[in-house]
């Protein structure tokens, strides 16, 4: 807590330097390989939680019926 109330207002201003600088036009993604591959792992990272998640809920019901 105590690091983030010190790094907070450094970590603003920086993001704040950086959005003036860097405008970016949401659909310029495709310009941009490397937020591609992030976006993919993010979205593979979510599907297969959510896959998970449900298949070990269903487990569990199964196992209540039983």
């Amino acid at each position: 807590m105590i690091l983030g109330f010190i790094l907070g207002p450094m970590f603003e201003l920086n993001l704040r330097k950086v959005s003036q600088l860097f405008v970016m036009d949401p659909y310029s993604i495709r310009q941009h390989p490397i937020a591609i591959v992030f976006l993919l792992i993010t979205i593979v990272t979510v599907v297969m939680n959510v896959r998970t998640s449900l298949k070990a809920s269903k487990e569990e019901l199964n196992a209540a019926a039983d």
